[in-house]
């Protein structure tokens, strides 16, 4: 393996992001196929090969981005025929590049369906829309009841606008039997039959993400979304027993010799208070680091023992090598398989130390970072 001039690097499974994504569309009422949710870099593993990977060789004919920056680079690596749709609000600003590239957006203003009509006549096309109903997460989508009333009505006045789907999100999917949740489903089921009894009748309806997907049933839906799950990583339990497809490594750079009266890292906030061997690593917060997790002292795998964080600053860190010979030049696992060993280290353990969201360990991973991909 040719890591170049790079500090670190991400090996992403491609075999295990397919086998997780076989196992979630099997898994799945009959009639119910998966929509797979491409953002944030693809969770850090990149979005052109995770999408190659899903369209050509698992055949997924939808798949989702959150900003039509990320729809723009699948369809930039030529593929033209698979649908995508956004599922985060629009800006007004960037409404033509979603025509441009020929994406499903979501509508849930009377004034956005109003614009994207015009635009849509001024180019003499079609604009697929999805509309995007709010069930109790609050964040963008249209109340059921009067408000999507007064959108629909507006909807059918919209000659240029092809409505694809109908679509919402649980605030809470990830903890099985809540019963709040249970409430958003049937809200959302009274919405899509409010829409169809307005003579609106979406092919598409879908509401369920990873972590709702394995637990509410869903006779209504087409698709459910999946991101964290086929990428292998949940906030909740397991239920599709699905493996982490990433791991990622760094180097030791130095190791010194520490004792009482010393500190370790800026601000003098990390005090030696035994004789201690620390180590430092080859990466940092530019990386992609996650300084809630460090500033809890998870753990590294380092020759299959953990060895915790002391600090970290933006292009290198610490951990405390007391108890584990090793030495420059010795890679250490931040998250997935370790190298010498089966010890393993889920994201879904590591943000136990953090801020508890698995995805914060790498979905801001940067492009300092080398992305390596096995079993293509």
């Amino acid at each position: 393996m040719d890591l170049e001039y790079y500090n670190s690097y991400l090996k992403v499974d491609l075999g295990i992001l397919k086998e997780n994504t076989q196992k979630i569309k099997q898994a799945l009422e009959p009639g119910r196929t998966v929509i797979p949710v491409i953002k944030g870099n693809a969770h850090g593993m990149g979005t052109v090969p995770v999408a190659a990977t899903l369209i050509e060789d698992l055949a997924i004919k939808t798949i989702a981005c959150a900003h039509i920056c990320e729809a723009r680079d699948i369809r930039l690596a030529g593929f033209q025929d698979a649908k995508i749709l956004i599922l985060g609000a629009v800006p007004d600003h960037a409404l033509p590049y979603a025509m441009e590239y020929d994406l499903h957006v979501p509508v849930f203003r009377e004034e956005t369906a109003l614009l994207l009509n015009q635009l849509a006549a001024d180019r003499g096309k079609r604009q697929p829309i999805q509309i995007k109903v709010d069930v109790g997460l609050h964040r963008i989508g249209v109340l059921p009841g009067e408000p999507l009333k007064k959108l629909v009505a507006v909807l059918h006045r919209c000659e240029k606008l092809e409505i694809t789907g109908i679509y919402s999100h649980y605030a809470n999917p990830y903890t099985p039997g809540d019963p709040r949740t249970l409430n958003q489903y049937e809200c959302f089921h009274q919405s899509v039959e409010q829409v169809r009894a307005l003579g609106i009748d979406p092919p598409m309806v879908h509401i369920a993400c990873s972590g709702a997907a394995g637990w509410v049933p869903d006779p209504i839906s087409t698709h459910a979304r999946i991101g964290c799950m086929y990428v292998g990583f949940t906030e909740g339990p397991n239920l599709f027993n699905v493996r982490q497809a990433m791991t990622w490594r760094a180097f030791i750079t130095n190791v010194m010799k520490l004792g009482p009266g010393e500190y370790v890292g800026y601000g003098l906030k990390n005090p030696v208070t035994r004789p201690m061997r620390v180590a430092t690593l080859s990466i940092g917060a530019c990386d992609g680091l996650c300084r809630p997790m460090v500033k809890g002292h998870g753990p590294v795998l380092l020759h299959g023992k953990r060895a915790p964080f002391i600090s970290v600053c933006m292009d290198q860190s610490w951990i405390d090598v007391t108890d584990i010979p090793c030495k420059p030049g010795d890679q250490v696992t931040l998250f997935g398989q370790d190298i010498d060993t089966d010890a393993y280290l889920t994201t879904t353990e590591l943000c136990t130390y953090g801020d508890g969201n698995p995805a914060s360990l790498h979905e801001l991973l940067s492009q300092r970072v080398k992305r390596v991909y096995v079993n293509r």
